[in-house]
């Protein structure tokens, strides 16, 4: 996180783009060490899923849970084994009783996984992901009940906009304790979570749980974007900016939100 509040008067026009290029440096730092230890696990995994048998539902995931790959047949046999983890979603899978790293983030307990299904892969003898070979039928599932950590919208509306959001996890539920209180505050507040957790949930009830609920919700996704877009995006533009600038100009998401909440992810 990168803090640059402070009084008013230290205020600068340039503070706001400086902390954009910081944010999009870390950004691209952070992608470039995913990327390359994903490389060495995909290396050492020897797993070829454009060419893997179509009876092979495989699946690919790092220490922390998070989905690098899988065989295209997987999500089908997920399905026919009547396991409800959906793999568009890349939530996180917890791994910890095979040797993972404990997730504190909103995920899926991985109880329905079976140990013989599981190999792990490993750098230097240090267990770096997973490689998941999922059963063409259903005697070899061995899966409990369904997950209860990925955190989902409940079908039934209810008052409270946090009833909403179903997760049984002590995380989720301490996740939720501290969003109704944020919510009560004028605050920024700072949703933390890798793509799938639930970020964009618990922002929307958020909103709906403050003060600034009658207001619109801008959601506007900054990785989207180049840093120069990103500008734009925010503060606006005015006709002839730049080049594909919008007829007329643009009102920025800032704006667009005023009196409502901008969620930036």
């Amino acid at each position: 996180m990168i803090d640059v509040s402070g009084l008013s008067h230290t205020f600068d026009k340039f503070h706001v783009p400086l902390v954009v290029s910081w944010a999009n440096q870390i950004q691209l730092s952070l992608a470039k060490n995913t990327s390359e230890q994903w490389n060495i696990i995909k290396e050492n995994s020897q797993c070829d899923f454009k060419n893997s048998h179509r009876n092979a539902g495989k699946m690919l995931f790092d220490s922390q849970g998070r989905l690098i790959d899988h065989s295209q047949n997987a999500s089908s046999i997920l399905s026919s084994l009547g396991i409800e983890y959906d793999l568009s979603m890349k939530s996180r899978l917890s791994l910890e009783r095979f040797g993972g790293d404990e997730i504190i983030y909103p995920h899926d307990t991985g109880l329905w996984l079976s140990s013989d299904w599981i190999e792990p892969v490993k750098e230097k003898n240090e267990i770096v992901g997973f490689k998941i070979e999922l059963p063409s039928n259903k005697r070899s599932s061995q899966r409990t009940s369904a997950p209860s950590n990925i955190v989902t919208i409940k079908s039934n509306s209810q008052a409270d906009p946090f009833e909403k959001i179903s997760g049984q996890s002590a995380s989720v539920k301490a996740s939720i304790a501290k969003a109704s209180k944020a919510a009560t505050t004028p605050l920024p507040v700072l949703l933390l979570g890798d793509t799938g957790v639930g970020k964009e949930m618990f922002a929307r009830a958020i909103h709906e749980a403050s003060n600034f609920s009658n207001g619109p919700f801008i959601d506007l996704n900054c990785g989207a974007f180049t840093k120069d877009i990103l500008s734009s995006e925010l503060f606006g533009h005015v006709e002839g900016a730049f080049t594909g600038a919008k007829r007329g100009g643009m009102m920025g998401k800032i704006e667009a939100a005023n009196g409502g909440t901008l969620f930036s992810g």
